[in-house]
C-alpha cells in the first residue's frame, strides 16, 4: 500500500517511537502486531527500523493506516568504518513510496548488505561444527523465510543454542560463542560506512549514527569523517544514555551539525518500552526540510558513493 496522508509535522504533539524492530529482521512482533503494540502504547508515530531490511514496511504501513497511526518507514544497516562495526539509521519520509525507483534500487542494494550477513552466519556455523555443535545455519534461515523473517542473526543462532542445550540462556550463548573473543565469533563485515550513507541519500532518507554508545571503538574522533562523509545525524537519546552523555552527544551533534535522533531500540523483549524515549517536538519537526533537501546531508559535508 502506497497511498499515505501527509502528516501535520509541524503540529505533531503525539508519543512517538524512532527505533523498532520486527520479525522481518530480529525483533520479536511481526510488523503487523508492532503496530498494533504502538497503538496500545497510544503512539501516533512509529519508525520501523529493521536489520538490512525494508520488507516489514509495506504491512506495518497496512497496519498503521488500521490504527490512524502513521508509520516512519528506517532501516538500520550494518556497516564498517575503518574496519570497526558501525550502525546507520536510515529515515525515509511517511510518504514515501516502495514502488518508487530509488525504493527499489534501495531494496536491491540491501540484498547486497543481507548477503555479506548470510556469509558470516555460514562461517559461524562452519566454526560451531568444528566445536562439536552440529547447526545447520541454512535449515535456521530457510525456516525464518518461511515466517517472513528476512534475516537470520545472532540472537537467532543464540536462541538456537539455548533451545538444543548448548547455552542456558540467551546471555550464556553470546558470552560463550557469539561475542568478540570466542572461538565461534565471526565478525560482520559491513558495507563502507560512507556508501551506506550514500545509499539512503540517493534513496531519499537520512542518515544517523545509531547508539554510539555501544560502539566499540573510539568512534568521537572519528566523528568529523563521519559528518564529513555526509551523517545527517546522531542517536543521541538511547535507553543506554545517562544524562550526562546526553549532553555530551547533544554537544557533539551540534558542533557538527547533526540531527539528534533517538529511540527505544524496541525488539519485543520484556524490559523493552516503546515510546520510553522522546524527542523534543521541536526536534522531530526539523525533520521535513531536510528529506525536501535530499540527497543534501545535514552533517558539514557530502557523501560520495564508492564504484
Amino acid at each position: 500500500m502506497n497511498s499515505v496522508p501527509a502528516f501535520d509535522w509541524e503540529h505533531f504533539q503525539g508519543r512517538y517511537e524512532l527505533h523498532a524492530h520486527s520479525t522481518a529482521s530480529d525483533g520479536r512482533l511481526s510488523p503487523g502486531d508492532l503496530v498494533k503494540a504502538a497503538a496500545a502504547a497510544e503512539l501516533k508515530l512509529l519508525a520501523l527500523t529493521d536489520h538490512d531490511t525494508i520488507g516489514g514496511i509495506a504491512e506495518a504501513r497496512e497496519a498503521a493506516q488500521a490504527h490512524e497511526m502513521t508509520l516512519l518507514p528506517g532501516v538500520e544497516l550494518s556497516t564498517s568504518w575503518n574496519q570497526h562495526s558501525t550502525h546507520l539509521l536510515g529515515y525515509f519520509p511517511p510518504e514515501w513510496k516502495l514502488n518508487a525507483p530509488a525504493a527499489l534500487d534501495f531494496a536491491q542494494w540491501l540484498e547486497h548488505t543481507r548477503d555479506l550477513r548470510r556469509q558470516r552466519n555460514r562461517l559461524i556455523g562452519e566454526k560451531m561444527r568444528a566445536q562439536g555443535i552440529p547447526i545447520n545455519v541454512e535449515e535456521l534461515a530457510e525456516e525464518r523465510r518461511k515466517h517472513g523473517g528476512q534475516l537470520l542473526g545472532r540472537p537467532h543462532l543464540a536462541h538456537w543454542l539455548v533451545s538444543h542445550g548448548h547455552a542456558i540462556s540467551i546471555s550464556d550463548a553470546f558470552a560463550r560463542f557469539l561475542t568478540p573473543g570466542t572461538p565461534t565469533y565471526v565478525r560482520l563485515e559491513g558495507v563502507p560506512t560512507g556508501d551506506a550513507i550514500a545509499r539512503i541519500h540517493q534513496a531519499g532518507g537520512l542518515a544517523s549514527l545509531a547508539h554510539p554508545s555501544r560502539l566499540q571503538f573510539e568512534w568521537r574522533s572519528n566523528l568529523p569523517e563521519l559528518a564529513a562523509a555526509g551523517l545527517d545525524g546522531l542517536e543521541v537519546f538511547y535507553p543506554q544514555h545517562d544524562a550526562r552523555l546526553v549532553q555530551e552527544l547533544g554537544e557533539l551533534a551540534r558542533l557538527h551539525h547533526l540531527l539528534p535522533t533517538g529511540g527505544s531500540d524496541f525488539h519485543g523483549r520484556a524490559e523493552d518500552k516503546l515510546g520510553a524515549i522522546p524527542l523534543a517536538p521541536e526536534l522531530l519537526r526539523a525533520w521535513p526540510k531536510h528529506w525536501r533537501s535530499s540527497p543534501e546531508p545535514m552533517g558539514s559535508g557530502r557523501a560520495k558513493l564508492k564504484h
